[in-house]
């Protein structure tokens, strides 16, 4: 009875220590996935907020003001001017970028930690102010960058978070524009 025991004592702990690598290897698969989804939500947020910004540079240094604002019903709205555009194409991929935009954000809600979530609002409402002084007048480049700092800032802050997120390495970049460095800039507005 005793060798009966014994054997029944070891199978029990053999099929336990294996129920439990099981179980420890599914949780790092688990993490994993997690690491891999977050890294591919945050790499495609950082792909349409580019975008974003390009083509709000492109209002910014355009010397046309292709849109015009009007308040309707209280609510402020903001409508392409009719023959400004050299191409009118320009609106409809200006609509797909904030949709690209808007969807990145919307995937950071859903996927990322609650920090990342904090910086990805944080940077959306800077863009948003960016696109108004890029749509209200022209600027310089020199003085559009000036007002770029801040978002660059809020950038290198969300990467370094969904970094820190994913097990990477903290890197040494405060902004992530890489003019942002010269002590000189002209004062930002607003």
């Amino acid at each position: 009875m005793t060798e009966f025991a014994t054997a029944l004592l070891g199978g029990l702990l053999g099929i336990g220590a294996t129920l439990g690598g099981v179980e420890l290897t599914r949780r790092r698969q688990a993490t994993q996935l997690e690491r891999d989804l977050l890294v591919r939500v945050v790499g495609e947020a950082l792909k349409a907020m580019q975008r974003y910004m390009r083509e709000i540079l492109s209002l910014a240094y355009g010397s046309h003001p292709p849109y015009h604002r009007e308040v309707i019903d209280g609510v402020e709205h903001v409508f392409p001017r009719q023959n400004v555009r050299d191409d009118p194409s320009q609106d409809e991929r200006f609509d797909h970028v904030i949709s690209e935009w808007n969807s990145s954000m919307h995937q950071l809600l859903v996927t990322a930690p609650a920090e990342i979530v904090t910086l990805s609002r944080q940077i959306d409402t800077e863009l948003d102010r960016l696109l108004d002084l890029a749509i209200d007048e022209q600027w310089s480049r020199e003085a559009f960058r000036a007002e770029r700092v801040e978002v660059g800032e809020l950038v290198a802050q969300f990467v370094n978070v969904a970094r820190r997120a994913t097990g990477a390495d903290k890197l040494d970049v405060e902004n992530v524009w890489t003019w942002a460095d010269p002590p000189e800039l002209p004062p930002r507005q607003g």
